[in-house]
């Protein structure tokens, strides 16, 4: 197979947004709190016996799926700290949110 010329390949080199964001679990008497400092209104909880990361990647799509809805711009992802770990959303949910980005 030929190789294109590089300035071709350069034209349609693009990269792919994850939306993944950082989520922190606190440990509460019976489960556990679960925040994202980048999106305030993405908090949650879940039982002892719950997983997590499952909750916590259903909380940022209801927060993603809510900021499109409302024409509200999504927050660049910080990188996660000590404590913190990276959640992803549903692949619809980041195809959605490709599709009408509106950087903040």
């Amino acid at each position: 197979m030929a190789e294109l010329p590089r300035s071709t390949y350069e034209r349609f080199n693009v990269t792919m947004k994850t939306y993944d964001y950082a989520f922190r679990f606190t440990k509460e008497d019976d489960g556990w709190v679960i925040t994202c400092r980048d999106l305030p209104e993405a908090i949650s909880q879940a039982e002892a016996n719950e997983d997590r990361v499952e909750v916590a990647e259903g909380c940022l799509q209801a927060a993603l799926e809510s900021r499109l809805r409302d024409n509200e711009p999504l927050p660049v992802a910080s990188k996660s700290r000590r404590s913190e770990v990276m959640v992803s959303p549903p692949a619809a949910t980041a195809a959605k949110a490709a599709c009408n980005v509106k950087l903040a």
